[in-house]
């Protein structure tokens, strides 16, 4: 028999199994169905691929359908890259699960059209704290962060909860650091510590012919680490620009006062930051904008990187994948002490306990009460520790015990609030950042070229980022028109009840403070010259 008639064979063959066991695996799931005819399918969509995380949901989708035998839980994966195409696919082909992660792809336009408001429950008990101290308290008020965090201003609505916290941190190659440092030597507890190691580094490298870098970086890593240096710089600006000195200073001001000409990047507290960012950047791989999150990961685990720097969310896997031991400490940061660096700080940064992991309820689910009563499972106190205590995740829930190998990730609540960085930028203006921000880690005048570079178009990107914020006010002033109008329909029907007219009190209030939001910065905007 020939050569080829063999691969034919072989290839025929192959097919012929992979077709049966598709058979198979779809008969199977159709009579696991039949087992159970009047069970119900809830999906949940999210696109949290860490080390435990699907166990985590896999352990809370079986003890709520032990709860609840005639319901049952179904994961879906999307990866992060795709899940923004994927989720509009789904809400516009009208095929979207019940439960779907907020966050990528979902503005408030988009939870205005196709989430479920939330308002009508979160003033109400759990029902999934009973027997805990928190029983009697509004569902609201069971989150750390009071629910802060699903909360749209824009629509003045709650459309989603969420399952954590996180914060982000140092990691080092414990063995690798001594090796360097000294045996025993402490971590870096402040700025001038963590130069020390960078030069220690240095000497380390001089007699190595395959040199350690001294942080993993890429485009994922790099800001995590270099925006919390500008931050750290522009406290005092934030003070200042703040008129009501109540560090509540929002993106549109920030831009709105950019435009007016109160700050610039040649501004002393801007230069210091992009001064300080250049000097940690240069620690970072050459090129780190370039490189992916799984770069970095790998140049760590490799141990051809001292340290890297991530979130609470990764503590778990690279603990697991990594074949040194690690520890954490908080990002080491200039103080108002620092010769150098301390004239522009206030102290410390307080960490932001914004929940995160937000998932929301669509109108195209088929199933709301159980699609709520899976979310309320989920963000109750037991509900929550289960997560957390597979996940190694920050709990988002009062009375939620930390476990021990992430208690370096407890959120530090004492201190200041961040200054700005390009994040206070919107969609448009941060793309003129990024093109532009490799200059700031070139060996040539970085600082100066970089801020050189943003003048002709950073402006007109502020603008349109500007127009966009009123554009999208204004949907959201138009939406709660309709919700106005059939809340007053039923009431003129005689169809009233105390909470249609909570609910009408609160919309009209709501397009009042949109309104004047929106002809605020529209006329602010007007003001300034182009």
């Amino acid at each position: 028999m020939k050569r080829e008639t063999i691969f034919q064979f072989i290839g025929f063959g192959l097919v012929a199994i992979g077709y049966l066991a598709s058979t198979f695996f779809v008969l199977q799931r159709k009579t696991a169905n039949l087992e159970k005819p009047n069970q119900i399918t809830l999906r949940i969509a999210h696109w949290q691929l860490e080390q435990g995380l699907h166990h985590a949901f896999d352990e809370l989708a079986a003890e709520f359908t032990r709860q609840h035998p005639d319901i049952r839980v179904e994961q879906l994966l999307v990866p992060e890259r795709i899940f923004p195409n994927w989720l509009v696919t789904q809400l516009i082909g009208g095929t979207a699960p019940d439960l779907i992660e907020v966050g990528y792809g979902i503005d408030d336009e988009r939870l205005a059209r196709y989430f479920v408001p939330l308002s009508l429950w979160v003033e109400r008990p759990n029902p999934y704290n009973r027997g805990t101290t928190l029983e009697k308290i509004p569902w609201r008020d069971t989150f750390l962060d009071g629910m802060y965090s699903s909360y749209s201003s824009t629509l003045q609505d709650y459309y989603s909860a969420g399952l954590n916290m996180h914060t982000v941190r140092l990691y080092y190659n414990r063995g690798l650091y001594e090796k360097i440092m000294g045996l025993g030597a402490p971590a870096p507890k402040n700025f001038r510590e963590f130069e020390a190691v960078f030069r220690k580094l240095a000497d380390y490298n001089r007699t190595r012919v395959n040199k350690v870098v001294a942080i993993a970086g890429s485009d994922y890593n790099g800001p995590l680490l270099l925006d919390q240096f500008l931050s750290n710089q522009t406290q005092k600006l934030l003070l200042r620009l703040n008129d009501l000195l109540d560090f509540t200073v929002s993106k549109p001001d920030t831009q709105l006062a950019y435009l007016a000409g109160r700050w610039n990047f040649t501004s002393p507290e801007v230069r210091s930051g992009l001064e300080l960012q250049h000097e940690v950047g240069r620690n970072l791989p050459p090129g780190f904008q370039s490189l992916r999150r799984e770069d970095a990961t790998f140049y760590f685990l490799q141990e051809r990187a001292l340290m890297i720097v991530s979130g609470s969310w990764d503590v778990r896997t690279l603990k697991a994948q990594a074949p040194f031991p690690i520890d954490i400490v908080s990002i080491p940061l200039p103080t108002p002490e620092n010769p150098e660096y301390g004239k522009y700080v206030l102290g410390a940064f307080a960490e932001n306990n914004d929940v995160a992991t937000r998932f929301g309820i669509t109108r195209l689910s088929k199933h709301p009460k159980a699609a709520l009563a899976f979310l309320q499972f989920m963000t109750s106190q037991r509900g929550n520790q289960m997560f957390v205590d597979t996940s190694y995740w920050l709990p988002s829930i009062i009375g939620v015990t930390i476990p021990e190998p992430i208690r370096a990730f407890q959120p530090i609540t004492e201190g200041y609030t961040q200054g700005l960085a390009f994040n206070s930028f919107g969609a448009d203006g941060r793309l003129v950042i990024n093109q532009n921000l490799y200059q700031l880690y070139s060996d040539h005048e970085p600082v100066s070229t970089f801020t050189r570079s943003l003048e002709e178009d950073l402006r007109p990107a502020v603008r349109r980022d500007l127009l966009q914020e009123i554009k999208t006010r204004r949907h959201a002033i138009a939406h709660d028109d309709t919700t106005l109008a059939a809340l007053q329909w039923k009431q003129y029907r005689g169809k009233t009840s105390s909470e249609t007219l909570r609910k009408i009190s609160a919309t009209r209030l709501n397009q009042d403070l949109m309104e004047c939001g929106a002809y605020t910065l529209e006329t602010s905007l007007d003001s300034i010259q182009k």
